[in-house]
């Protein structure tokens, strides 16, 4: 049985290896590469080293890479899977030097939430919105949305119920989400000061046959 990672250094060969050995070629000059070579390096990375916010930015990405890769295995015929794998290795470094989007991490949070599911044991599969899962019987349609700022999540809200009633959702269901969602969009205006990343999940109920 192989030793499992221990540090922080071990985890991000590990995922690198997992990758490639999937067949996700992990370029040395590519973010995940970078993280990995600066990682390895025999001295600890303190706060005025400039290479620190790298290591900061390497223990979000290598915790979602880590369950990624320890489900991978399970959608492995996927082809839907394997492109989203190559793409998640786009983007500079820091998120925050991207100019516009941040592609590599959108697909690494997509495959992320997809990883959830499977650790949970959920029937899971790679497709429109963008993940599906089935729990007792009833399908569920994942719009995994990675955001950058209350703004933007406040815009996923404004727009949620076009997203549910493209997922079948009837009127119903959502006249039963609107009061947790005014609700929610009052205490993004009270949190608009806050200055860290959020990641929304955006859930639309569709039926199955």
């Amino acid at each position: 049985m192989n030793q499992q990672p221990r540090t922080r250094r071990e985890q991000a060969e590990y995922v690198v290896d997992r990758l490639t050995a999937f067949g996700v070629r992990i370029n040395p000059c590519s973010r995940i590469g970078r993280m990995l070579r600066i990682l390895r390096r025999r001295e600890i990375a303190e706060s005025d080293d400039p290479d620190y916010p790298i290591v900061l930015e390497s223990i979000c990405d290598m915790y979602q890479l880590r369950l990624i890769v320890d489900t991978m295995d399970a959608h492995k015929e996927s082809q839907e899977f394997r492109v989203a794998a190559d793409l998640l290795r786009k983007d500079l470094v820091l998120p925050q030097d991207e100019r516009k989007d941040t592609p590599g991490r959108n697909y690494q949070f997509q495959l992320y939430v997809a990883a959830l599911c499977t650790n949970a044991g959920l029937p899971t599969r790679h497709e429109e919105p963008d993940v599906t899962c089935t729990v007792e019987g009833t399908m569920f349609g994942i719009a995994a949305k990675r955001l950058r700022s209350i703004e933007a999540m406040k815009e996923n809200v404004r727009t949620r119920f076009v997203a549910l009633g493209e997922c079948g959702a009837d009127a119903g269901q959502l006249r039963e989400h609107r009061p947790a969602d005014r609700q929610l969009e009052r205490n993004l205006d009270r949190a608009g000061d806050m200055d860290h990343r959020l990641a929304v999940l955006d859930v639309g109920l569709a039926r199955t046959p």
